[in-house]
This record gives structure tokens, sequence and C-alpha cells, in this order.
């Protein structure tokens, strides 16, 4: 890399044509860079752009090459010719102590921002400026331009220490002079180093103090879960015994054996007659018949359709199958699931077991809270599932596959909407 006693620096003189086709060519690099390095510096140091504190982004950078670079430098290299540029910034007007004006910035009927004149000329002493250096390659092709850095001043004392002095935005008074790379990384690496400075002065009681809220915090977080887990049994309602022999019952009086929706029908009625509204102690979803009722569920890679019977926030039951087959995983949940067979087939699977688990109609698949499986439903397997524990705690594993593959927003929207129904009509009558 080039240094200061390298380059035969020309002196400062006005731009000629090539040198506007090279910055026109990086003007969106020199304008991103002037804004991030600005977002960067007032994180840590905000003394560095404090002349562009009241100036929005869009007039900080609302400058163009063919009217704004006022001054250019050049050194020719092995390798090129090294641009240094002086750009006006419009919006950044200064007094005569090259301290930031007071007023508004003016624009003209097309929005450009409004420069005084002096002579016939415009008045640099006026405003603020950027100082830009890129790199011009051999040969004519403008794509071959490239952007270097644009100059950060730091000022540094005989020592090399900086003496509290920043400044990104030049006055007109400020040669272009000879600099290096002061892009981002500067800043940056300024940035992590106070930030280790600042742990390294750290006093031991105030980590400790730190580490002993985090602790305390954890230990609350795990009381709290603790409890809520001891609790939750005071909720249910449903009896996973009596749903097995409701689901065992319907398949006996289904006219015939894949005859699945008498079987929903028969179940939807007796919990209905076993849970009258009157007693506002559950509610029931009656609405089987109704296609709107039913929803896809992808969930763990597998797929089907789901009708909700009941949803609170500590149990729901649900009907959940495909005519054309499905497998995924199981899901680890929190809660206990209860899956009886109504029609079709389902294998299971835990990792260490050489032999599948096979369940067949009346039988029930129960998978306890903890535990994992790969499942697989063969065509035709509906089944009636009951779960109990903390239920919201389920619905990311539910929801999930939406956001991540299908991007069915229709399914999300039907299926929150169902859901969050029948939460809110239990918790209306008390139903936890």
């Amino acid at each position: 890399m080039a240094s200061a006693e390298e380059l035969d620096l020309i002196p400062e003189h006005p731009p000629h044509a090539r040198a506007f086709e090279a910055f026109e060519h990086v003007l969106h690099q020199i304008k991103h860079t002037i804004l991030a390095s600005r977002h960067d510096w007032d994180k840590h140091e905000p003394k560095m752009w404090s002349l562009a504190r009241e100036t929005a982004d869009h007039d900080l950078v609302a400058f163009d090459i063919k009217d704004d670079l006022v001054a250019i430098r050049t050194a020719q290299t092995a390798y090129g010719v090294i641009i240094f540029g002086k750009i006006r910034i419009r919006a950044i007007k200064l007094d005569a102590h090259e301290q930031l004006a007071p007023g508004a910035v003016e624009k003209d009927v097309h929005g450009k921002i409004k420069v005084e004149m002096k002579n016939g000329k415009v008045n640099d002493d006026l405003y603020g400026f950027i100082h830009v250096r890129i790199h011009d390659p051999p040969g004519d092709a403008e794509e071959d331009v490239k952007f270097h850095s644009i100059f950060t001043d730091e000022g540094k004392d005989k020592d090399g220490e900086n003496n509290g002095f920043y400044r990104a935005i030049q006055p007109n008074s400020k040669p272009l002079e000879f600099f290096n790379d002061h892009r981002l990384g500067a800043s940056f690496d300024m940035a992590s180093s106070k930030k280790t400075q600042q742990k390294a002065q750290q006093p031991p009681q105030d980590l400790l103090t730190k580490w002993a809220t985090r602790l305390v915090i954890g230990l609350l977080v795990v009381a709290i879960g603790s409890w809520l887990d001891a609790i939750k049994s005071r909720w249910y309602v449903f009896d996973p015994t009596f749903l097995h022999e409701l689901a065992q019952d319907a398949i006996r009086s289904a006219p015939h054996e894949n005859d699945t929706a008498s079987m929903i029908q028969h179940i939807v009625a007796n919990l209905t007659a076993t849970y009258p509204s009157t007693q506002k102690q559950i509610k029931i979803n009656p609405y089987y018949a109704e296609p709107s009722e039913w929803v896809f569920n992808n969930a763990g890679g597998a797929m089907g359709a789901m009708y909700l019977i009941h949803a609170s926030i500590t149990e729901y039951l649900i009907i959940f199958g495909t005519p054309l087959g499905t497998e995924g995983h199981t899901g680890l949940h929190t809660a206990d699931d209860y899956f009886n067979i109504l029609t079709g087939e389902q294998w299971a699977f835990r990792p260490g077991a050489l032999e599948k688990e096979r369940y067949t109609p009346g039988m029930v698949h129960h998978l306890p809270r903890g535990t994992a499986k790969q499942y697989k439903m063969h065509e035709g397997c509906f089944a009636m599932e009951y779960a109990r524990g903390w239920i919201p705690l389920m619905m990311p594993f539910g929801l999930i596959d939406i956001f991540s593959s299908t991007l069915d927003l229709p399914t999300l929207y039907h299926t929150v909407r169902i859901t969050g129904r029948e939460m809110l009509g239990n918790l209306l009558i008390g139903k936890i």
C-alpha cells in the first residue's frame, strides 16, 4: 500500500473530465460509506459526525459529482492513479468559526438543496466537505475504478494518542492531503477496543452482582415453571380412559370399518351430551360437518387435516388424519398426547428400537411428554388426538412449517381463528 512519502501528489486543482467520470462511477459506494460511517461513529463517538447532527441522511448525501466535486489531487503509481477528491456537502453550512451554522437548508422546486453564491461562484467557505480517495487503474474502462475510503480525522498528539478531536466533515480551509484507509474497520476496531477496556475495568463486585442477578432470575423462572406444572391438572376435564372408550364405541357403532364421518358424528354427539353447554363446564365445537372448520396441519414434516373439537389452555381434542398417508416427527412436547386410532394404521419408532410399534383401530398411542418418535400414518388413517398440559407451548411446533416451508397464510389465518375462538370461548366460562 502506497504511503505519503512514496507518492508525488499534484497540488490541489479543479477536477478534469476523467476525474468526474471516475467519481461518478463510485458515487453509490461513496454515499453508502458516508451513511454507514456516520451511524457507526454515532454509537461510540458522536463528535466525529457532530456537524451533521441536525442533518437527515438523505440530505447528507444529497450531492452530485458534476456540481459538488470541487477539487482533486492525483498521484501516478505503477498500478494506476490515486485520486483524492473534495466533495461539497450542500446540507452542512458553517459559520465564520467553522462551526455548524443555524438555519434549515433551502431547496429549489426540484428538491435540490440551494447553495449561496459569491461573485458568480459558490461561496465554498460556507460549506462542509468530505474528502474521498479512489483508485483509477490503467486503461480507460470506468468499471475498473475502485472506491477506497473517506477521510475521518482523528486528531493525534505527538505520542500518537487521540487528543479528543474528531471530524469527518471538513471546512473549506482544510486542504486535501494524503490519507490511508479510514473506512469502517478502524471505527469498528475502536468500538471493540473500548468495550474490551470497559469490561476489563469493570469492578469484580459488579460482575458478581450481574451473575447473581442472572442466577436469581433463572431460579425464579424454574420455580414458576415447576409451580405451574404442579397445578395444571386442576383444570383437566377430559379423562384419557373415557376418551379411549368413546373412540372404541364410535368404531363399533359405525356402519362399516372405514366410515370415518359416522365415527366423528358419534364422538361429537356423545361429548355434546356429556358436556352440555348449559353446564358451562367445557365448550365443545359441534360443527364437524362444516368444511370451514377443517384446516391443513403441517408439523414435523407430516401433513394432514384437523378438526378442532375442543381447545383450552390445558387441553385440546382434535380429529386428525389424511386419506393419502403421511409421516414425520412427533415433536418434543411438554404435554402428554393420546392418539386414538379410528381408521387405518399408525406405525411409530423411537431411536434404539429395532422393530416398529403398530397401532390399529381401537388402540391408543400414548406419547408421554418429553419423548419423541418417528411416526407414519398409512392411507386412510384418522385418529382422535387428545393432549393435556400447557397447550400454548405446543403451538410453535404446529405452526412453524407455515413460515419455514409451506407459506400457506390462509391456513395460518384459519388455524389461529378457530383455535383462538375456542380458547377464548372456554376462558369466558372459566375453563383454563
